[in-house]
């Protein structure tokens, strides 16, 4: 019996929905309500009393942890290059009939947020004509893991909701090493039902039952960090929950004391007041007249109330509580947003200060990267393969010179190289005869093939006056006059 069988008589064997025997729903979903600041979610999960009807309010500092992380890593679209030169101009519509660059980000963002995030490729002509790759959350996945390896996996979908609830249909698209299945069930909020055909929906109806691509498995996951459990990658929220929570907790009482003590309130007598306890429409001043005074106590009126709080100490405890997270996960400060006239509010002069700063930044998010590097080559290998499948297996049968060869895929720097820190360094070692001004040009201008840089060379030469040796070539540096 194949991974793949397994994974099928699992699911058939369902009764209670969601599966009992996937607990790695429940934990992401947890990750989806701090990442989308869900407040019904997060007051249940701050066991936040039912009765309370105070305004609870959630930070958003979940969504700028993993959105930061994402820009690091994809902030600038990786560069793809094929095996073979003939291949990439169909690597190239590959990557850009996918929108692959801004998917990435967004996937990344994923990862860190749930702990990982999963890929499968699908064959649409009707969507686009190449391979399709999409990406989904772990908690619409539901594999079967041996250690930290996939051995099969099934992507749920909800095609109807029916009568509250009371009829649901859901489609499992399950994958294995050398085919796909798809199932369809019938059944409740509560219950998996029972499978029923295909056909039997017009969503469904012209889905194969089987795929049989011959391929490796064309579905896989891509973590943000290894944890113990092999089932389920690490979030980045994992280690600052509480921090999290208590940061919620922070901003919804900072609410309570802004209101309270920036709002006047004044306390009256109740004979000011209407039939309907207001003050009479468009009165702006009351005057008491000497019959409205109470003889057992004169002077009695009018009365303000002020509340205030140490608004000082209550900002300087939510900077430092935002601090500790920022620095539990590996990040700076200014990369969120957060500095002050303390900490200097970011600001760095020199590119190694720069640099320097935000390390453990960068050292994190390589660390997540790596990952990436990892997996990403295989997932456009298989995205390759299924490109030129021929079409009797249902692939789109297109020319390719090594399909199965994967290309490379070339992220950029995590932080943007500061130009002027690069050029100073080359006209240091340029002047101190440590390098070759052919050499820095090189360094400095990457893109630029070598007739170019030679008569760069040639064009500082000439605005220096200087004239190269006759057994010399033009192109190599001399700073010796030629010989009279």
């Amino acid at each position: 019996m194949t991974a793949l069988d397994d994974l099928e008589a699992k699911i058939k064997g369902t009764d209670t929905w969601p599966p009992k025997w996937d607990t790695a729903w429940a934990t992401v979903a947890k990750w989806q309500a701090f990442r989308a600041a869900d407040t019904d979610a997060l007051k249940v999960i701050a066991h936040w009393s039912s009765t309370d009807s105070r305004t609870y309010f959630a930070d958003p500092m979940p969504a700028k942890i993993s959105g930061t992380f994402a820009d690091l890593i994809f902030g600038e679209d990786p560069e793809f290059t094929a095996a073979n030169d003939r291949d990439q101009d169909r690597l190239t519509e590959i990557v850009e009939e996918n929108g692959l660059a801004s998917e990435l980000q967004l996937a990344a963002d994923t990862s860190v947020a749930e702990g990982e995030v999963w890929w499968r490729i699908l064959v649409d002509p009707d969507q686009a004509d190449v391979p399709i790759i999409r990406w989904h959350s772990r908690g619409q996945v539901l594999p079967l893991i041996r250690g930290r390896k996939v051995l099969a996996c099934a992507f749920v979908s909800t095609i109807a909701v029916e009568s509250d609830g009371a009829r649901v249909t859901r489609l499992f698209e399950v994958h294995g090493d050398g085919a796909m299945l798809n199932l369809l069930f019938e059944g409740t909020s509560t219950s998996l039902g029972v499978p029923t055909a295909l056909q039997s929906r017009p969503e469904t109806a012209d889905l194969p039952d089987v795929w049989n691509h011959g391929l490796p498995m064309l579905a896989g996951r891509v973590v943000n960090k290894i944890g113990r459990r092999g089932s389920l990658g690490v979030s980045d929220y994992a280690g600052v929950s509480d921090y999290l929570l208590a940061l919620n907790e922070t901003a919804t009482i900072g609410q309570e004391n802004a209101r309270l003590t920036l709002k006047k309130r004044v306390v009256v007598p109740q004979r000011f007041l209407d039939k309907n306890g207001d003050f009479p429409a468009g009165a702006d001043v009351i005057i008491a007249t000497d019959t409205d005074a109470d003889p057992d106590k004169p002077g009695q009126g009018l009365a303000q109330i002020e509340w205030s709080f140490d608004a000082q100490a209550f900002i300087a405890y939510k900077h430092e509580l935002e601090q500790t997270i920022v620095a539990r996960v590996g990040l700076v400060p200014q990369l969120l947003g957060i500095g002050s006239a303390q900490d200097g509010g970011g600001q760095a002069i020199t590119g190694p200060a720069i640099k320097l700063r935000y390390m453990p930044a960068t050292l994190s998010a390589a660390g997540k990267a790596r990952f990436w590097d990892d997996e990403l080559p295989g997932i456009l290998c298989a995205a390759q393969r299924v490109d030129a499948l021929s079409p009797k297996q249902d692939g789109l049968g297109r020319p390719w010179a090594e399909p199965s060869t994967p290309p490379t895929v070339e992220r950029s720097a995590t932080l943007p190289e500061d130009e002027t820190e690069e050029a100073t360094r080359h006209q240091i070692l340029v002047a101190s005869e440590l390098e070759a001004r052919q050499t820095a040009i090189e360094a400095l201008h990457p893109d630029w093939d070598e007739a170019r840089v030679t008569e760069e060379v040639d064009r500082i030469k000439a605005d220096l006056g200087e004239v190269p040796a006759p057994d010399q070539p033009a192109s190599v540096d001399s700073h010796l006059p030629a010989a009279t």
